[in-house]
């Protein structure tokens, strides 16, 4: 069985790259060997009867989390086991403690977790270490064995470093348990595990010193693999014994009740190469028990010898319901998940396989997310996810963390097995739908639920999710491209274009509607409630319409137990089921229709026409909301008039044919005016020579600058002092300086004429013959340079040339 720790108060800040350094074998070392991780109660058999190491090691897979907060964890050695060390002392302990991150950490120990420990000592850790590493208490602390004992350490995590953390969860087993200290803890399912097994175990042992006894056996634990089971069907029970005696065990006899039935014996014997000795545990199994109708059954068992001698009796018990269901228990997977995502094309693996092979026993809702940038698909109902799960993709299972998994098709269908398959529901649940229009705008779902037990004061919900397939399709990232193993994602590319399933547009309440079910229940009493949900006129988390295809739609009731969170069970139906409106005088459903590029940011001064309609013909009903001091509206004629943030609301009232369209706010941002200054004169330029660009924006903004026309005369090039002119041949060109606004500015330009030196005519090489030339600077040239202006003189007349 599964020994696991606790994560204490932090938020864990998992980040999807981690996904690539999986590492499902990883080990520890122990005194210089290499073994395999230890995941079940670790006692060392001590050289002399006098001392004796006890404790644990965490499974290989735990979580890693980044930042700095206190984690603390306990070690729980429960009364039944710290009798069989009563007089005995603690006075050491040892560490397995894996981590870059800690350098020294408090332990502690304490007969509660609510009151100030007995003893604490400040440690200094080996950092990274891998072996045990020992120390003693100062003050040795007795245990009185009657009460438990709470063995334990905390540390303060280091910010942007990995150190090893807990996996969030609180299974016993054997004789103690790992539990988490905190207040934090909870809203971690430790569904990332898989991330972390390269990071090594995190353990801790007490050093017991004492006179230990010589007989000391009782039952630790009964379990089952379900906790519902069909009437006269044959079901096992596992009986766990522990030996906290100093004299080997052979054989024990247990008496068994099942109910008010009568009583049955079993006897156990251990092999005889392999007695029971002390601080060990093993098991048996009692098979072909049944329960003879629905209701709660306690099976009871209880020790009543030990090598064949009459003992104090040690007695343990579990209840087992006989279910009234015919419904098996469905698993209900909510999978965050984001288009901006890489490793989130696992996840869509994931529910596709699921659905595929076992989509009688599951659902899966596709929950998009912002936490990494803009998503469609992201619905304004179902953000509450955001604050329960951490990294993307992750996934709740049924918002019970006991069956926490990570969202691929390995995970999710080891966590169906493990705690779904032949798995009974609480109740047995039926679904019905009816669209509320002809239009098919929204449904009314109406669930019934007959429960298996009597609860006198309970507090089950309903909730009522819309999902959609066939949506998009829309980019998917994929850092799959390249890696084997993902399907037709290894060679998709690193942006694939997708149709998504499972979509989740609209949830009714995530936590359920509160009274959708009666407090006091009667077992074998159904209990019916309706509720109605929109599916078309549905507006995403950026304010957009959702354009919904009704056809395409599922929906799903969840149970939900509101005092657990967990979602007991569901039930869902397709589009294809839903029945028609029968009333026929259900109102019709219409919505507002108007240009979705209106809204966004204008200069002051602009004016817009908001041509806004409705689908049922009847007139829109425009006005500012907000920012009136901003803008005015004359009829459906918006005019900007200071720079500020206006909205304006499109509403239909509807009538009596025609229920209320969704009303819309359109969003506009009216931007601050800016001028360019731009005192240069570019009259009278020399070709080839390079002019630096000089105007300025009243913002401070950069100016940019283009030639008007398409042409060879110039050209703008960036230097290392800016941008600048050069012509290329004489003429003229017009010059554009461009600043083009940001949130909070408007764009402006300007443009300003450029020219060469007035009165320059081009002329070839060889009609100089009978010139004479001289430079800008007066000096005669005899070999004049093709591109360059001179003075020629010709006789009695002189004229500024271009030679060609």
């Amino acid at each position: 069985m599964k020994k696991s720790l606790l994560l204490a108060s932090m938020a864990v800040a998992l980040m999807t790259s981690a996904q690539g350094n999986i590492n499902p074998r990883a080990l520890w070392q122990e005194g210089g060997k290499i073994t395999a991780p230890k995941a079940q109660v670790k006692a060392v058999q001590p050289k002399a009867e006098s001392s004796m190491w006890f404790g644990y090691c965490s499974d290989p897979y735990t979580l890693v989390g980044a930042g700095s907060y206190y984690c603390t964890a306990a070690m729980e050695i429960p009364a039944s086991t710290a009798a069989g060390f009563a007089g005995c002392k603690i006075d050491g302990f040892r560490l397995v403690f894996k981590t870059a991150a800690v350098s020294s950490a408090t332990l502690f120990v304490g007969n509660s977790l609510t009151s100030v420990p007995t003893n604490t000592q400040t440690i200094s850790l080996a950092l990274n270490s891998t072996n045990w590493q020992e120390y003693t208490l100062s003050n040795p602390v007795t245990i009185d064995g009657t009460s438990p004992i709470y063995i334990g350490f905390g540390y303060q995590g280091v910010s942007g470093e990995y150190p090893i953390v807990f996996d969030g969860m609180t299974n016993s087993d054997n004789l103690g348990a790992w539990l988490g200290l905190g207040s934090n803890f909870a809203g971690c399912f430790g569904y990332f595990d898989s991330y972390t097994s390269s990071y090594g175990n995190v353990c801790i042992q007490a050093h017991i010193t004492g006179d230990f006894p010589e007989v000391n056996t009782y039952i630790s634990a009964v379990t089952v693999d379900r906790d519902r089971v069909k009437p006269n069907t044959a079901f096992d029970a596992t009986v766990t014994i522990a030996n906290m005696g100093t004299t080997d065990v052979t054989s024990v006899s247990v008496d068994y009740t099942i109910g008010d039935g009568a009583t049955q014996t079993y006897v156990f014997n251990t092999p005889s190469a392999a007695p029971l000795k002390f601080t060990e545990t093993t098991f048996f199994t009692l098979s072909g028990l049944t329960v003879p109708g629905y209701g709660e059954y306690p099976i009871k068992v209880t020790l009543n010898k030990v090598n064949g001698n009459t003992v104090d009796d040690s007695s343990a018990q579990v209840d087992v319901v006989g279910t009234i269901s015919n419904n098996p228990r469905m698993m209900v997977v909510e999978e965050v998940t984001s288009i901006g995502c890489g490793y989130c094309p696992v996840g869509i693996i994931g529910l596709e396989y699921m659905k595929e092979h076992y989509g009688d026993q599951f659902i899966g809702i596709g929950v998009h997310g912002t936490g990494l940038g803009y998503d469609p698909m992201v619905s304004p109902s179902y953000q509450t996810m955001d604050y329960y799960v951490s990294g993307y993709p992750s996934c709740l299972t049924n918002r019970n963390n006991s069956y926490a998994t990570y969202p691929s098709a390995y995970y999710l269908l080891d966590s169906y097995t493990t705690y779904f398959k032949d798995a009974y529901a609480a109740a047995d649940l039926t679904i019905d739908a009816e669209w509320t229009t002809q239009e098919k705008s929204g449904v009314k779902v109406s669930t019934s639920a007959v429960f298996d037990l009597d609860h006198a004061s309970s507090d089950y919900r309903w909730a009522y999710v819309v999902i959609e397939n066939q949506v998009g399709p829309y980019n998917q990232s994929n850092y799959y491209n390249g890696t084997s193993g993902y399907g037709d994602w290894s060679t998709a590319g690193s942006s694939v274009s997708w149709l998504f399933d499972e979509v989740g547009r609209n949830i009714s309440a995530f936590w359920g509607t509160q009274g959708s079910v009666p407090s006091a229940i009667t077992s074998g009493t159904p209990y019916s409630y309706s509720e109605s949900l929109d599916v078309l006129d549905l507006i995403n988390y950026y304010d957009e319409y959702v354009e919904v295809n009704p056809d395409n739609i599922e929906v799903i009731g969840m149970l939900i137990d509101y005092a657990t969170g967990e979602v007991v069970t569901a039930a869902r139906i397709e589009a294809a089921d839903i029945k028609p409106c029968s009333d026929p005088n259900a109102m019709h459903y219409q919505k507002i229709l108007f240009d979705s590029e209106l809204p966004g940011n204008y200069p002051i001064g602009t004016v817009l026409t908001i041509d806004a309609t409705s689908t049922s013909g009847l007139p829109v009903t425009i006005g500012i909301s907000s920012g009136d001091e901003y803008a005015t509206l004359d009829g459906n004629v918006l005019t900007f008039t200071a720079a500020g943030n206006v909205e304006i609301t499109l509403s239909q009232d509807g009538n009596d044919t025609y229920m209320p369209a969704t009303s819309r706010t359109l969003s506009f941002k009216v931007l601050k005016d800016q001028s360019i200054t731009w005192d240069q004169d570019l009259s009278n330029c020399e070709i080839g020579k390079s002019y630096a660009l000089t105007a300025k924006a009243s913002s401070n903004l950069t100016i940019t600058y283009s030639i008007k026309e398409d042409t060879d005369v110039a050209k703008i090039q960036k230097t290392s002092r800016g941008t600048a002119l050069v012509f290329n041949e004489a003429g003229t060109v017009t010059v554009v300086a461009t600043q083009e606004g940001n949130a909070t500015y408007a764009p402006v330009s300007m443009e300003k004429v450029a020219s060469t030196q007035s009165g320059v005519i081009s002329i070839d090489a060889d009609e100089l013959a009978d010139a004479v030339l001289y430079n800008l600077q007066g000096l005669r040239v005899n070999n004049p340079q093709a591109g360059r202006i001179y003075i020629m003189v010709s006789g009695q007349k002189a004229q500024k040339v271009l030679v060609k």
